[in-house]
């Protein structure tokens, strides 16, 4: 009874108290038949079908919200930031456009009940056109990949590490240590972390030594690329 007077409060919760739009999707809930491959499926659709172009800057990105109803229509919320908006008018332009020939907009059911509610999406113009997405809907990974494979990595590994234990052999003594990093959509290591304290010499020798390394093929959704976080764990041992 408590879990289910717990989902009726966040429920409730979610509702604008002026016009019943819920702020959000419950969890479980999509906006969209079939999920979110379906929806960029048939967005990579549109954009084909209606000779859409990609975006000359290939980075533009526009966050679409909008209002999806109980007869399964939409409409677009007004966004005042007029600053963004032309600084990513392609993306901007090409998701209005788009979305005009999207049909399977659902609204959020909630005991047999259809509710208007709010559904966000970040539109990137050039990654619609390179998704590979087949009839099954499918969610394919490819985890990242050194430049020559594993061992290449791991060899590129001892040749900058051991120098570096021969220096500080005595500070380190037998001790493990995890160093962490994103791999970029673009293959580049980005934001890198080591998990463990260490000298603050040790620290600057192990990042820069890391900062060498080469561009790594990135991890790909459905033929996409994204930002990966990969984390290697380093044994010293005496």
């Amino acid at each position: 009874m408590k879990r289910i007077c717990l989902l009726l409060f966040v429920f409730s919760s979610l509702l604008r108290a002026q016009n019943d739009v819920l702020d959000g999707y419950p969890s479980g809930q999509y906006f969209y038949e079939k999920g979110e491959l379906n929806f960029l499926k048939d967005m990579q659709n549109a954009a084909l079908e209606n000779n859409s172009k990609p975006c000359e800057n290939r980075n533009e990105e526009y966050l679409m919200r909008w209002i999806v109803f109980p007869d399964s229509t939409i409409s677009f919320i007004k966004d005042m930031d007029s600053v963004n908006i032309a600084k990513n008018k392609c993306a901007f332009d090409f998701s209005r456009e788009i979305f005009k020939y999207l049909e399977g907009w659902k609204p959020v059911v909630h005991q047999g009940k259809s509710y208007s509610a709010i559904a966000e999406y970040m539109i990137r113009p050039n990654e619609i056109f390179m998704y590979k997405i087949d009839s099954s809907l499918k969610t394919e990974f490819q985890r990242p990949e050194y430049r020559g494979g594993e061992t290449a990595f791991k060899i590129q590994l001892d040749k900058v590490l051991i120098p570096i234990f021969d220096n500080y052999r005595l500070e380190m003594g037998n001790t493990s240590v995890s160093v962490s990093f994103i791999i970029a959509k673009d293959g580049n290591m980005k934001d890198i972390q080591i998990n463990h304290p260490v000298f603050f010499r040790i620290k600057d020798d192990v990042l820069n030594a890391f900062r060498s390394f080469k561009k790594w093929k990135p991890a790909m959704r459905n033929g996409v690329p994204y930002d990966f976080r990969y984390t290697v764990h380093l044994n010293f041992v005496l």
